[in-house]
């Protein structure tokens, strides 16, 4: 029924069965459909990357939670986006709240679509994905990063 139609729209839109919640480890700069938020210390007032600090994300997943992190609308073409060392705690506690009660919703009508109509089968692959992201903010402050840059499309 409808939910076959939901799922063909998903499909026909990203060429994908699903939506892939991994958070992968990278030390090399990544292109294409995806978020890399890269550990960065601040030098003589330059932004020096630490490319060998940062994970990639799939843009499909990562705008499941862009709101968290994102304070500014549109939400859509971000190029890059600066998170503070000040800004570090607010965003794991945020990001904390946001599994405690997951939206399920996202800026792509097609997953909001595909996501209100899978929950069960997302919820798992979501809480992974934040936490792995709560992670890597908290291995960055530990390590003594100044900010995390996270480029997208």
């Amino acid at each position: 029924g409808s939910e076959m139609c939901i799922r063909d729209s998903f499909f026909d839109y990203y060429g994908k069965n699903e939506i892939d919640f991994s958070v992968r480890r990278t030390t090399s700069s990544v292109g294409g459909l995806n978020f890399q938020m890269i550990a960065c210390h601040v030098k003589d007032d330059q932004v020096v990357e630490d490319i060998s600090h940062s994970i990639a994300i799939d843009e499909v997943a990562f705008s499941v939670i862009e709101r968290v992190l994102l304070e500014r609308k549109p939400y859509a073409h971000w190029g890059e986006t600066l998170i503070t060392f000040d800004a570090f705690d607010l965003k794991v506690i945020e990001l904390k709240y946001f599994i405690q009660d997951i939206k399920y919703d996202c800026v792509i009508d097609v997953c909001a679509k595909e996501l209100k109509a899978n929950k069960e089968k997302y919820e798992k692959p979501i809480v992974y994905m934040v936490n792995e992201i709560v992670e890597f903010i908290l291995s960055c402050k530990e390590l003594g990063y100044d900010l995390i840059k996270i480029s997208g499309i």
